[in-house]
């Protein structure tokens, strides 16, 4: 009989993806990390359905008992080489109608399923926050809008006015050897608006909580990890990601959340149907927690850049081993990040050519010696 499989849905050039693999396949697991149709000839899927009951192949591997299936940010799907031009839209709405079909079929085999091979209705933030309210969280005074009327009137009741983006899109220069995102920005009261631009691109308006300190708490299973994350001189940015701060700047140390947070975080998760996600939240200086976001799908890695001890990979290894929300770690003699970045699989993967391209949600980590000569 074969063993139980863990499939990881795109893609085998994000580091996330493969040092979860490597993490598994340490802990003796067998996994499957498939990128989609038409990535490469083997990428190919064959799903046969008879009286007999039903066979699934990806890329050549059967796959009948899932221990646990992983959306981790799937490569948008490309079209087969050489299509007549006219069927590229035919062809285009075959291959989401296919990968819709197997990440279906695939979710009905697996005892564990993170994620989707599209963004859910938890990813939406208008949605997360009207949740985070109803959990007991502070969220700052928030518009959702196009209406350039009532984004003046927003402004006239707040000092300053921070506007977000709705999904992350980055740019990049191979040649330059830089890359860029679209981040928040603070827009003071005196500072006029493009209506025209208002109205055509729809954004998030937020009222400017006064940081101490950020927090970001992934959430695996049931259990909590959570970073306190500041400057070297004891500002919290107004956006700490990576591309957003220089290399070095920023300090992170691990943070106690109190019973009511962890609580109001417990009720979220279950009321979005999350089995993981990571919750970027803010302390100001009265002391008070305000809610930003969850993401998903979001990143974590960089948590172990920082706070080794965490072992955040080994913690998603272990909650994917398991294929259930009670999960062991895998311990970190087996897998750390430290040793996978020391490992022939990581050297692979950084030397590898890049068969995507630059998708604008592809970066994961930012190159130190790109980020330096930006």
């Amino acid at each position: 009989m074969m063993e139980p499989v863990h499939v990881i849905i795109g893609n085998s050039e994000d580091i996330h993806a493969v040092s979860v693999a490597w993490a598994l396949e340490r802990a003796g697991a067998r996994v499957l990390l498939w990128d989609g149709i038409g990535m490469h000839d083997e990428a190919v899927m064959v799903h046969t359905i008879g009286d007999s009951g039903s066979i699934l192949r990806i890329g050549g591997d059967t796959v009948r008992d899932v221990k646990s299936l992983w959306f981790r940010r799937p490569v948008p799907y490309q079209p087969l080489a050489d299509l007549d031009p006219a069927s590229v839209k035919f062809v285009d709405n075959e291959l989401k109608s296919a990968h819709g079909s197997l990440a279906a079929a695939l979710r009905l085999r697996s005892s564990l399923t993170i994620g989707d091979w599209h963004p859910t209705d938890a990813s939406t933030k208008g949605l997360q926050l009207e949740v985070a309210l109803s959990c007991g969280f502070r969220i700052p005074d928030t518009l959702i809008t196009n209406d350039p009327v009532e984004v003046a009137d927003f402004r006239t009741r707040q000092p300053a006015v921070l506007v977000k983006h709705f999904t992350p899109h980055f740019w990049s220069s191979d040649r330059e050897r830089k890359g860029w995102q679209c981040g928040p920005v603070i827009i003071p009261r005196d500072r006029s608006l493009d209506d025209a631009g208002v109205r055509v691109c729809p954004a998030i308006y937020q009222a400017v909580v006064d940081k101490v300190f950020d927090l970001r708490v992934t959430v695996i299973g049931r259990r909590m990890f959570t970073a306190r994350i500041v400057r070297h001189d004891g500002v919290s940015p107004l956006d700490w990601r990576p591309g957003s701060v220089r290399p070095g700047e920023l300090v992170m140390d691990r943070y106690e959340l109190d019973e009511r947070t962890q609580a109001a975080i417990g009720l979220l998760m279950d009321k979005l149907d999350l089995r993981y996600g990571c919750v970027d939240l803010a302390v100001d200086s009265r002391g008070d927690t305000f809610f930003f976001e969850i993401n998903t799908g979001g990143q974590f890695l960089f948590i172990d850049d920082y706070i080794p001890e965490m072992n955040l990979l080994g913690e998603m290894a272990g909650f994917l081993l398991a294929g259930s929300m009670e999960y062991e770690a895998v311990p970190s003699s087996v897998a750390n990040l430290a040793a996978f970045e020391s490992s022939d699989r990581c050297a692979e993967l950084c030397s590898a050519v890049r068969r995507f391209g630059q998708s604008d949600r592809m970066i994961t980590r930012v190159d130190t010696s790109a980020a330096e000569a930006a």
